[in-house]
């Protein structure tokens, strides 16, 4: 049974599931270098983005993580260039 709010039910819940996720994946540096991290919520889906920063005179990509609010599962994970 799922809590009636959703087991992921604010912003700061899907941002820290998401770093959660993505530190694993795309390491530390990676991550932190594309804090503070956003969320969104459409229907009962979490979009966490990462803030992308100039590297090397270049914007960087960001990560993109999607939730399901009530299950908490992963929907998707990746990184643009």
């Amino acid at each position: 049974m799922f809590p009636v709010a959703g087991v992921v039910p604010d912003e700061e819940t899907a941002k820290a599931i998401a770093l959660a996720v993505a530190i694993p994946i795309w390491g530390k540096d990676q991550v932190n270098s594309e804090l503070p991290l956003r969320a969104g919520l459409k229907g009962n889906v979490w979009t966490v983005i990462g803030t992308p920063h100039l590297r090397g005179g270049q914007t960087g990509g960001e990560l993109i993580i999607q939730l399901d609010k009530r299950t908490g599962a992963i929907l998707s994970f990746l990184h643009t260039q």
